[in-house]
Order: C-alpha cells, then sequence, then structure tokens
C-alpha cells in the first residue's frame, strides 16, 4: 500500500494547492502563486509510490508523512498536531516559507523540537540531522512571454505590501522609503499593493509591538528607534504616498505587470540569511531589470550583470542618476545577460525541479 503523505499549508484545503490556481495564466505564472511548486511536488512524490493530500482529506492517524508548511500557533490542524503529537506514527516535518520577520514563531529551536525533519532556507540552523537546507523554488521562463520595446516600457516599479515589523532585519521600511523618494522624480514610481495608504486598526501594530516585546526592548535600551517609530508611521499613515504613485492591487501576474516597466525595485521583506522570495526571478523573467535589495545568498547564484544591487548606491540620488543614465544600448547588453542565465537556471539550486529533489530526498525519503 501507498504511502500517505499530509501537506499542511495554511489557507488550503481540498486538495486546491495541487491545482493551478483559477485565472492564473500559465505563461507568465509565478511559482507558489500558481501552485506550480506543489503541483511538482505532488507529481516527485508519486513517482516514488506516495500518496499526496491536504491535511484536511485525512486523519492525522492515517497519515505515514505529515509536513506542515510554515507553523503557525493558533492555525486548528497545527493545534490537533500538537495535542496528539505522542500518539502518531507518522514522521512530522517542518517546511519553512516565510522569514521569520513574518512568523517568528516557526523559526525558534523550541517549535522545531516538535518536528523529526525540518526543511530550512536558513543555514544557520542546519545540522544534517534534524535541519536540513534547500533553497526557494523559483519558476523560469527562457523566453520572453511579453515582449515590449524599451521606449514603450515605463520607468519603475514596485510590487508588494506595505507591511511594517520591528524585527531588526525587516526591509519593509526601505521599501517605503524608496517609494518616497522616486515618486518625486519626473518618471515617478507605479507601486502595486495593499496598505499603502489608510490607516490602520491600531491594535494590530500594538499586538506586534507586544509579541515582541523582547526585541522591542533591546532597541528602546540601544536608542534605535526606527523600526518602532516606523510602526506608528504606518498605524497612523504619516507619510502616505500621493495618490499618483499609486495603482493598487491587479488581478495580473507580477511578471506581466513588471514586463511593463525597465526597472523593478525588487526589495526583500527581511535581509535574513538564506531567504529569498520570487521577486528577483519575477523581474528576470519579465526581462525587466531588478533592483536587489536582500540577502546576498541569492546573488551567488545569479551573474551580477543580470541585476543592479542596491547595496552599490549609498543614497537614492545616486541610484536614479545611475537609472537614468542607463540608454537602450545599456538595457539591451542587461536583458541579454538575463535571458542567458535564464537558459541555463533550470537544474541549479533555485529551480522547480532542484527544490522538489530537495524536498523528497531530506524530509520524504527513508
Amino acid at each position: 500500500m501507498r504511502k500517505l503523505v499530509l501537506i499542511a499549508l495554511i489557507g488550503h484545503a481540498n486538495n486546491d494547492i495541487f491545482r493551478w490556481r483559477k485565472g492564473i495564466d500559465r505563461n507568465v505564472a509565478s511559482c507558489v502563486n500558481s501552485h506550480l511548486v506543489f503541483i511538482e511536488l505532488k507529481r516527485r512524490l508519486e513517482r516514488e509510490g506516495h500518496r499526496v493530500a491536504t491535511i484536511d482529506m485525512h486523519d492525522l492517524a492515517e497519515a505515514d508523512q505529515i509536513v506542515f508548511c510554515d507553523a503557525w500557533p493558533l492555525e486548528p490542524h497545527f493545534k490537533e498536531f500538537k495535542r496528539r503529537r505522542k500518539t502518531l506514527h507518522a514522521r512530522t516535518s517542518l517546511f519553512l516559507i516565510e522569514p521569520p520577520i513574518t512568523n517568528d514563531f516557526s523559526h525558534r529551536r523550541s517549535t522545531h523540537k516538535l518536528f523529526d525533519r525540518v526543511l530550512t532556507f536558513d543555514p544557520t540552523f542546519v545540522d544534517n540531522k534534524r535541519c536540513f537546507r534547500y533553497h526557494y523554488p523559483e519558476n523560469v521562463l527562457t523566453k520572453a512571454p511579453l515582449p515590449v520595446t524599451f521606449r514603450k516600457k515605463k520607468f519603475l516599479c514596485l510590487l508588494g505590501a506595505n507591511k511594517y515589523s520591528i524585527d531588526e532585519r525587516e526591509l519593509y521600511s526601505e521599501r517605503k522609503r524608496a517609494a518616497l523618494f522616486f515618486e518625486q522624480t519626473k518618471e515617478g514610481i507605479d507601486v502595486y499593493g495593499p496598505d499603502w495608504n489608510g490607516r490602520r486598526l491600531l491594535r494590530y501594530p500594538f499586538l506586534h509591538v507586544c509579541y515582541r516585546w523582547r526585541s522591542a526592548l533591546r532597541q528602546i535600551l540601544r536608542g534605535v528607534l526606527r523600526r518602532l517609530r516606523y510602526v506608528a508611521e504606518v498605524a497612523f499613515n504619516t507619510h502616505p504616498l500621493s495618490k499618483r504613485a499609486l495603482r493598487g492591487y491587479s488581478p495580473l501576474e507580477p511578471v506581466a505587470i513588471m514586463s511593463q516597466y525597465r526597472f523593478s525595485l525588487c526589495f526583500e521583506n527581511g535581509a535574513v540569511p538564506g531567504y529569498a522570495s520570487e521577486r528577483l526571478y519575477d523581474s528576470m523573467n519579465a526581462r525587466c531589470v531588478p533592483i536587489y535589495l536582500g540577502d546576498t545568498e541569492i546573488l551567488k547564484q545569479v551573474p551580477p550583470e543580470c541585476y543592479i544591487d542596491m547595496r552599490k548606491f549609498k543614497t537614492y540620488e545616486e541610484l536614479y542618476a545611475y537609472l537614468r543614465s542607463i540608454d537602450e544600448r545599456r538595457y539591451a547588453q542587461y536583458l541579454r545577460a538575463i535571458g542567458t542565465y535564464l537558459k541555463s537556471a533550470e537544474g541549479k539550486p533555485y529551480s522547480v525541479t532542484h527544490f522538489c529533489e530537495e524536498f523528497y530526498q531530506k524530509l520524504i525519503k527513508e
């Protein structure tokens, strides 16, 4: 009889993560957003003789393996798992997707001890006994799906929600600072995503600071108040973006949006060791030159001719002057480098194929 693997991903049930999301254009699909990575993962595990389902489809006692995609302390399936953990015969694993800036609970060593195996992007946890390393899976579009000429492209875009965190590694505040600068330039910036303007319910920022009170106290004692001020700024919307810059929510895939622009501000949620979201690859897939800020691990895989490294610029004035200096000929050199790299990227650490193999070998294989 085939062994049963249950996958727990918050907000997903009835095996929906193993089906393409409705309305997603497969030609420009992002890896995680479209469920592509979970579709390919299911195929990989089934080739090894496993049955795969979301955690709601079976009782926990039926499973041979249970994999939680992040651990959320108040999520019902996780609470049930904790209550029944000692009576289950299944091997249990934790697959870390969100960075500690978003979900601190998943990255605690005390949480890791609840599981037999942990798959993490953070090399500081890796011991190759309980904790194993993986690379965030990215889609690779070897041909430009929506080619737009240099002259028809708009100048600059930014995709992402306006969030906040008092974690010292966060880059949310830097993302907002960049948007505020570029909206004052001649070309401006187009910002896609929710929560950039308007007051928040104050209880959520308050609860966030209370939950991370140790970090807040350390910053107060050191006199480093920038991130605490930013939480207050977001809560009270004291530095709103102009309506001219805001594009709100778009139903289009990120690749489709970015393809209309010459440059994209690809700032990660935080500079966390080993953490790299889909932003850099989405921009390259769109043949939009990324301006990247985040952990340097992913940049070891991508040639420097494919992106603009924000760390090389001391100010946004310097970055802006450099962007304006890039003519059509220089821009074409970036795109050629991106195209060459993407043709060779399949099978490398950040590809979907490589991820599925890492997942199987480090979590599932006996």
